[in-house]
């Protein structure tokens, strides 16, 4: 190779070096690799928000555990700690779990029906008609917060561990779901009974023989039962990626025919870009003209394919057993690879109502986006 040709050769080297090398903004398809800790920060912070906002306080320094900010947040710190580069749980984290077991340890006082007088008084997460939704909620979610982050090593649970599935196996409904709030918020607090009844899976099945629990076999039964029989019905697809990440807890939940075909509902809906939208997640069938939830607020403009939707897929895939090899499953894993924002999210859509993006409240679903990108990302190592 001659002296010009040489250089004509190194300098397009740094040119294409540097352009993978540089960070992209929100959107930009080109980036080739993805930082967790930049999603570390993210997810931080916004937990560290939600802590500190007065409309989540529910007395004693306690807040109540959400679906979309603190329960995702919650879920990826095992998984993180586990990843190269993870790193000890940070102050934010310590918190909120600490938050956690003090309303699980005080649940008389939490469960009271009187309302809050002082802020020295533990409240539900909401009262009024709602209230007993709310202890359901509470339940489940205090459950698996808790039992998620149970060091894994040790033989029986921790006393506030098995206590919180204590109180959620007492307050399972004889349908054996539990009654879930609808406030609206889609797709965790609108007709979200089977999202709950799927976190009460995950955490019955991460506590497995740690959890000393008499007669538990009845209720396992009418869990089992619930998932089974909803799912029967006129399911939306999102139930069906949640059924797949329960069946990887509870044994023998489905057939493996069963487990192929919901596989193969989910890669139906798949993007030609490899990703997969909240919109096709609302649809209760996979033909292309099927309605689904409609997008109302997207960031960027435009966006179709999202970090939840394709976050959660490809973590349930995984987690069913879909093999890393799999070209449908990779397409997803660069998808998630190739999306990630400067600041750690991902593309976000909204399917509820009209959000600004900007907002603390507007970024609840970039929260449940960023941490379910992340449970994806890492599971597919």
């Amino acid at each position: 190779m001659n002296q010009g040709k040489r250089c004509q050769f190194v300098s397009a080297f740094v040119v294409l070096a540097l352009a993978l090398a540089s960070p992209t903004a929100r959107g930009d398809d080109t980036k080739a690799s993805w930082s967790l800790k930049a999603s570390r920060q993210y997810l931080d912070s916004r937990t560290g928000w939600w802590l500190d906002w007065s409309a989540a306080d529910r007395g004693q320094g306690t807040t109540c555990t959400s679906c979309h900010t603190t329960l995702p947040y919650a879920l990826t710190l095992p998984a993180i700690e586990g990843a190269p580069g993870g790193a000890a749980r940070p102050e934010v984290a310590q918190r909120l779990l600490a938050g956690v077991r003090k309303r699980v340890e005080k649940w008389d006082e939490v469960s009271r029906s009187e309302p809050r007088k002082a802020d020295d008084v533990l409240a539900p997460i909401v009262g009024g008609p709602n209230r007993d939704s709310a202890l359901d909620t509470e339940a489940v979610l205090n459950a698996l917060v808790l039992v998620a982050n149970e060091p894994r090593a040790e033989a029986r649970l921790s006393e506030a561990a098995a206590k919180s599935l204590d109180i959620m196996w007492e307050r399972q409904q004889s349908n054996g779901a539990w009654r879930w709030l609808e406030l609206g918020f889609r797709p965790w607090e609108k007709n979200a009974d089977y999202f709950g009844a799927t976190l009460a899976a995950v955490a019955a099945g991460t506590a497995g023989d740690r959890y000393q629990a008499k007669d538990l076999g009845p209720k396992m039964a009418a869990l089992r039962g619930f998932l089974r029989s909803k799912l029967a019905q006129k399911s939306v697809l999102h139930d069906r990626a949640l059924a797949l990440w329960a069946a990887s807890y509870l044994k023998d939940l489905f057939s493996e025919s069963e487990k192929k075909s919901l596989i193969a509902d989910l890669f139906a809906v798949q993007g030609p870009d490899g990703g997969w939208s909240m919109r096709d997640l609302g649809k209760m069938d996979t033909r292309a003209g099927s309605a689904g939830w409609n997008i109302v607020t997207a960031d960027p403009q435009g966006t179709v394919s999202d970090g939840y939707a394709t976050g959660l897929v490809v973590f349930a895939l995984r987690r069913a057993g879909v093999p890393g090899k799999d070209e449908r499953l990779q397409k997803g894993v660069a998808w998630l690879s190739t999306h990630q924002s400067a600041d750690g999210t991902w593309p976000t859509v909204w399917v509820n109502k009209e959000r600004n993006p900007e907002s603390n409240v507007g970024k609840f679903n970039r929260d449940a986006g960023t941490a379910f990108a992340l449970l994806a990302l890492l599971e597919a190592k």
